[in-house]
């Protein structure tokens, strides 16, 4: 196992298309975080001049208290080290995505380009096979999550600087790197997943599209459904639709991600001009993080199991 999670590690690193996602995905993290500080200045310039004015609608001072709480929990997040943990987290935004393409264009190569029946010529079990891919691609996004890391680490002190006027110091340095081992572990179901659509669907191109797409809804959904906001006696007001879909949400992957990479840390949601929603209890959530963890354990050995009998049904010798 170690000989083809090795050789399939190798071939992964030879990829051009892998180096150049990571650089995509830098390049993407260090544009957020330069949005975020100007997220945060732009907060204080409005909570300054509200100091200056009295905010006498109750929608105004809803305003203004939310203005508060986002840029306190900007603040927290890109003071040093925390901003580590929250560019780990900041980096899924857009990494899941690219971690799916590598995923798809990696595992539904050797089908298409027939090199699957060679490589099952060898000797090597299918449930091997499908085993070291996973393998492979889960060492790739650690390899990525150590690269956020660094950038984080690099940029941290001046974003902090900018931020926060107190001195750099190291406290909560060790929960900032669990979170970046919590999201190197979210990324398990993501590969899994995708690892499935790959080898059922034989070529790269349909994979990418279905899994991409189910990304891109749950992404949707996760930023235009309430679902941090609802507790049990807000269920009862809301539509029945719009229940169904935020108890089909908390069911998926990117929730249960979600949900897992913030265990302990409050969920904060920005709605625009309104500010931001705050989670600050798990209790208040639809699943709990350690419901989270079963989620994510589930997909992943679900998905690996699935795509090992699929490829064990399968005559290979007839793939082109």
């Amino acid at each position: 196992m170690r000989r083809l999670v090795s050789a399939s590690w190798l071939r992964i690193r030879r990829r051009l298309l892998g180096r150049a996602l990571l650089v995509l995905m830098l390049v993407v993290l260090a544009v957020q975080l330069e949005g975020r500080v100007d997220r945060l200045e732009l907060l204080e310039a409005k909570l300054e001049e509200a100091e200056t004015t009295v905010a006498e609608e109750t929608l105004g001072q809803l305003a203004i208290a939310s203005y508060r709480v986002e840029a306190d929990s900007l603040r927290d997040n890109l003071s040093f080290p925390n901003v580590i943990g929250y560019g780990a987290r900041l980096a899924t935004d857009f990494g899941w995505f690219l971690l799916i393409a590598l995923t798809a264009i990696v595992a539904g190569e050797d089908s298409k380009q027939g090199t699957l029946r060679a490589i099952l010529s060898r000797g090597v079990g299918r449930a091997r096979y499908v085993a070291a891919c996973f393998l492979s691609l889960w060492l790739a996004a650690g390899v990525a999550v150590i690269a956020v890391t660094l950038l984080s680490a690099i940029l941290g002190p001046g974003l902090h600087a900018r931020a926060n006027g107190a001195p750099v110091c190291l406290d909560g340095l060790g929960l900032a790197l669990l979170s970046v081992v919590r999201v190197w572990f979210a990324s398990a179901p993501f590969i899994a997943a995708t690892l499935f659509w790959a080898i059922l669907a034989r070529s790269p191109g349909p994979a990418l599209g279905v899994s991409v797409t189910l990304q891109f809804i749950g992404f949707v959904m996760g930023s235009m459904l309430p679902f941090v906001a609802v507790t049990g006696s807000l269920v009862a007001r809301l539509p029945g639709a719009i229940v169904a879909l935020i108890r089909l949400y908390s069911l998926t992957i990117g929730y249960s991600a979600d949900i897992f990479m913030h265990w302990g840390i409050p969920i904060v949601k920005p709605t625009g001009a309104m500010g931001a929603i705050v989670m600050a209890d798990s209790s208040m959530l639809s699943i709990s993080p350690w419901r989270a963890i079963a989620f994510i354990l589930g997909y992943t050995v679900l998905f690996v199991a699935w795509t090992s009998r699929i490829l064990r049904r399968r005559d290979v010798t007839s793939e082109t």
